[in-house]
C-alpha cells in the first residue's frame, strides 16, 4: 500500500463513493484531507474529509492511490453526478 496522504494534500475519491452514496454525501473529484489517524479500518488509515458541509472520517480505501493537484479540476469543490457513464 502507499504511503498515506498528508493533511492539507488532495486525493481522488473511487467513483463507486459517488454512485452508492446519496447526492448530499457525494465527494468533488479532489478531496482535501483535514487529518489522519490509523486505526482499525479495513486498511487501518482514515482520512478526515469534508462531506455535505459536515467533516467525516473515512477509509483511505475509498481513494485512489497517490494525491492530486486540485489545480487540474475546473472546480475541485463541486461535486459531478457520477451516475452516468
Amino acid at each position: 500500500m502507499p504511503d498515506p496522504a498528508k493533511p492539507g494534500e488532495h486525493v481522488r475519491p473511487y467513483p463507486l463513493w459517488n454512485q452508492t452514496s446519496r447526492p448530499s454525501r457525494h465527494l468533488p473529484d479532489a478531496v482535501k484531507v483535514l487529518d489522519v489517524r490509523r486505526g482499525q479500518s479495513q486498511t487501518g488509515v482514515m482520512y478526515l474529509v469534508e462531506i455535505g458541509g459536515r467533516a467525516d472520517w473515512l477509509d483511505s480505501g475509498w481513494f485512489l492511490p497517490g494525491t492530486v493537484d486540485p489545480a487540474q479540476f475546473s472546480e475541485p469543490g463541486r461535486c459531478r453526478d457520477r451516475r452516468g457513464p
